[in-house]
C-alpha cells in the first residue's frame, strides 16, 4: 500500500477520506469521558475492550428474536458501521500516517463518534497515533508525565473540566493534572489541615481573584487516600513499612513538583504567555468568529414595503401571479427557498449559549488555520443553531403578545409588504398566519433589565431590532412592553390605521407632532414617539411619589394618559419669549416644569391642575422673578 505522508494527499484529512462524521460533545457522557479516574485501568485491561469482550465469556446458546430496523439518525450515513470497520481492520502504520494530518483536537472529537472507534484508540497501541497529533502542534511535553497520550490531548486542548466535563476558562493545573472548572474546585480541593502527613501530598499554590496572599489546596480524594493509608500503617505499628512508604511518597510529591513546573513553564511558552496572550488570542478568534457569524446574517433577505405607484403596479401584479393570491393565508413553509423568514438573528452570546462546541473550538488550543478551518466545518451547525433560535424566539414572543392579537396589514390600497430583493424578491403570503401579528405597529417588547426605568428601556420591534446586537440575549430578557403597546394601540386608531405593521409606518421617513404637550415638540420616528409618552409617564409617576407628602388638594393631571380625551393643545404666542415657572407645581416639588410664553403657561396650568382663572404671583411668574415670591408651605 502506498505511502499517505505529506505530499501524497495535501489537505486530505480522515473526515475526507472515510467519510465519517465528527460530532461535537459539549459535555461527554461517563463512558466517553478521556480524563476519567478510570481511564488508566480500561486502557490497560485488556478485559474493558469492546473487541475482546466476546472472549472473556463462555458463549450462551443463540436466542431467536424478530427483526427490526434500528432507527436511523439525520445526518449520519447508513454504511457508518461498514466504514467504521474499514477504519478498525486497518494496520497501524497506515493509521500512523492518517493520524500525521490530524489535530490533537481532530482526534479528540474522533474518539467521541461512537465506542468501537473510542476502543480503537484507546488501545494501547494507539499511543503512538496521539504522540503523532501532538507533535503536529509541537505539543510534546520536554519531560515524560503520568498522563497518557490521550489524557494529555485533552487537558491541553479541550478546554474541559477534568471531573464534570463542562467547559471552564481556568487553567490547568499540573500538579494535579487537571483541569477544574470553580464549582469542581470548591467540591474536589480542600485546603490540608493534618500536619503529620502535609509533606505527603500534592498541595498547589492558588491565589482567588478576591484575595491577596496565596491558599494552597490540594485533592480531597488524595487527602482521603494518604490519611487512610498513613493511619493503617501507624494502627499496625510496622514503623518500618510506614517510613519506607512515607520515603516513596515524599519522592513521588518532589518528583511531581519538579514535572509540574517544567510543564508550567514550557506550557506558557507553548501558548505565548499565560495571560496577555491567550487574551489576545481569544479576542482575535472572537473577531474572526464576529466576521463569520455577520457574513451569514448578510444573507438573510430584508422585509421591504413597496408603495403603489404606476410603475410598481405591473411589478406587483408579475409578482402575484405565480402565488395564486395576494391575501394572506395561512401556509406550512415547505422548501426554505420559497419560505419566508422573519429576518431576526442571535447576537454571538446567544450562539454560545445554544451551541457549546463553538465555545469548546474558541477556546481551545490550536494554531489559528486550524480554527479557521474547524470553524468553515461547523458552518452548518451554527445556521442550524440560528434557525432554532430563531424558531424558540418567535415562539416566546407569540406567547408574550395577548390572547386575539390580529394579524398585521401587510398590504393595502397605498402600500405591499415585500420579502427579499431583485430576482429573490416573494410576496409575504407564504408567511405563517400566526408571525404576521409579530409585525404589528403596536407589538412592542422590551429587554428585562435590572435597575432599568422607563428613560433607559429602548423599545424592541421583531424582526427589526433581534438582528445580532450586542448583549441582546432576547431568549431570556425579552417581555411584552405593556405600556408601550397601549400608547401605540391609542395613536394607531387615531392614525386611522390599527393594524399596521411597523415595517409599513416605518418605511418612509416622518415628522410627529405631540398634541399634549404646550410646546408641540416635533418627533422624527414612531420609536421616538412612543419614547416620549413613556418619558412623560415616568415624570408623572416621579411626581407623584415627591407630591405624596405635599399640598393634596392641588391637581396633577396626566397629560399623556392614552384613556384621557383632551382638547387641542394651544400653539402659544410666538412673539413671547419669556419664560414662566408654574407655582402650583413648585409646591407639588416639582422644580423642572419652565414655560415658554405665558399662552403656553396658562394652557398647562387649564389643563394639569384644573384652573379656569389664572393669577399671575399665585399661580404662575416670570422666571426672573421666582426668587421675589416667598415660599409657598402646604
Amino acid at each position: 500500500m502506498g505511502h499517505f505522508g505529506p505530499g501524497k494527499f495535501p489537505g486530505v484529512t480522515l473526515v475526507s477520506l472515510f467519510r465519517v462524521p465528527i460530532i461535537t460533545c459539549a459535555k461527554p457522557p461517563e463512558e466517553v469521558r478521556l480524563l476519567d479516574n478510570n481511564i488508566k485501568h480500561s486502557i490497560n485491561t485488556p478485559k474493558n475492550h469492546v473487541g475482546l469482550s466476546h472472549t472473556m465469556w463462555p458463549r450462551s446458546p443463540p436466542r431467536k428474536v424478530p427483526r427490526c430496523e434500528p432507527p436511523t439518525q439525520d445526518g449520519i450515513p447508513s454504511n457508518l458501521p461498514h466504514l467504521v470497520k474499514t477504519l478498525i481492520d486497518l494496520p497501524l502504520d497506515i493509521l500512523i500516517e492518517i493520524a500525521a494530518w490530524l489535530q490533537p483536537l481532530d482526534m479528540i472529537q474522533l474518539s467521541r463518534v461512537n465506542k468501537d472507534i473510542r476502543g480503537l484508540l484507546m488501545r494501547r497501541s494507539a499511543a503512538c497515533m496521539w504522540r503523532t497529533s501532538l507533535c503536529n502542534v509541537g505539543a510534546l511535553p520536554p519531560v515524560s508525565t503520568d498522563l497518557t497520550g490521550a489524557q494529555l490531548a485533552v487537558l491541553l486542548f479541550s478546554g474541559e473540566c477534568t471531573q464534570c466535563g463542562e467547559y471552564t476558562d481556568n487553567g490547568i493545573d499540573f500538579i494535579f493534572r487537571a483541569r477544574l472548572c470553580s464549582a469542581c474546585r470548591q467540591v474536589h480541593l480542600m485546603v490540608p489541615t493534618d500536619l503529620d502527613h502535609s509533606e505527603l501530598l500534592f498541595v498547589s499554590e492558588y491565589t482567588p481573584s478576591f484575595q491577596w496572599t496565596p491558599t494552597y489546596t490540594c485533592l480531597r480524594s488524595d487527602y482521603l487516600h494518604v490519611k487512610s493509608k498513613y493511619e493503617e500503617l501507624r494502627a499496625a505499628g510496622d514503623t518500618q513499612a510506614l517510613d519506607h512508604w512515607a520515603e516513596e511518597r515524599r519522592k513521588a510529591v518532589e518528583s511531581r513538583c519538579r514535572n509540574s513546573l517544567t510543564l508550567t513553564k514550557w506550557f506558557s511558552a507553548l501558548v505565548g504567555g499565560p495571560h496577555e496572550n491567550y487574551r489576545h488570542r481569544q479576542q482575535a478568534r472572537r473577531v474572526t468568529l464576529n466576521e463569520h457569524v455577520l457574513e451569514i446574517r448578510n444573507r438573510l433577505q430584508p422585509i421591504y414595503c413597496i408603495r403603489h405607484t404606476p410603475d410598481s403596479e405591473e411589478f406587483l401584479n408579475s409578482l402575484f401571479k405565480d402565488a395564486g393570491s395576494s391575501e394572506l393565508k395561512a401556509a406550512n413553509v415547505g422548501l426554505p427557498k420559497d419560505s419566508v423568514i422573519l429576518p431576526s438573528f442571535p447576537c454571538v452570546e446567544d450562539i454560545f449559549d445554544m451551541y457549546p462546541g463553538l465555545r469548546f473550538i474558541t477556546a481551545s488550543l490550536t494554531l489559528g488555520e486550524t480554527f479557521e478551518s474547524q470553524l468553515k466545518d461547523r458552518s452548518d451547525h451554527i445556521q442550524q443553531t440560528i434557525c432554532t433560535w430563531r424558531n424558540q424566539l418567535e415562539q416566546k414572543l407569540l406567547n408574550l403578545l395577548p390572547e386575539g392579537t390580529q394579524p398585521a396589514e401587510l398590504e393595502n390600497f397605498d402600500y405591499t409588504l415585500v420579502y427579499g430583493t431583485g430576482e429573490d424578491v416573494r410576496p409575504m403570503s407564504s408567511l405563517r398566519l400566526e408571525h404576521t401579528s409579530l409585525l404589528r405597529a403596536d407589538a412592542v417588547f422590551g429587554l428585562k433589565i435590572f435597575g432599568a426605568h422607563y428613560r433607559s428601556q429602548d423599545l424592541f420591534y421583531y424582526p427589526d431590532d433581534f438582528r445580532g446586537r450586542s448583549g441582546v440575549k432576547a431568549l431570556t430578557r425579552s417581555f411584552y412592553n405593556s405600556s408601550a403597546a397601549k400608547v401605540a394601540q391609542a395613536l394607531l386608531r387615531t392614525i386611522g390605521s390599527p393594524d399596521i405593521s411597523y415595517q409599513a409606518l416605518s418605511a418612509a421617513p416622518k415628522l410627529y407632532q405631540c398634541g399634549r404637550c404646550y410646546d408641540k415638540p416635533i418627533l422624527t420616528s414612531w420609536k421616538e414617539m412612543l419614547q416620549h409618552y413613556l418619558h412623560e409617564s415616568y415624570r408623572y409617576q416621579l411626581a407623584r411619589g415627591r407630591n405624596s407628602n405635599t399640598n393634596t388638594s392641588i391637581q396633577y393631571i396626566f397629560m399623556h394618559d392614552p384613556d384621557l380625551s383632551i382638547s387641542c393643545a394651544s400653539s402659544g404666542s410666538g412673539q413671547d419669549n419669556n419664560r414662566f415657572f408654574c407655582l402650583l407645581c413648585i409646591e407639588l416639588n416639582i422644580l423642572d416644569n419652565k414655560f415658554l410664553g405665558e399662552a403656553s403657561t396658562r394652557y398647562h396650568i387649564q389643563n394639569v391642575h384644573l384652573v379656569n382663572e389664572l393669577i399671575e404671583g399665585v399661580h404662575y411668574t416670570l422666571c426672573s422673578s421666582l426668587s421675589l415670591i416667598p415660599w409657598r408651605h402646604s
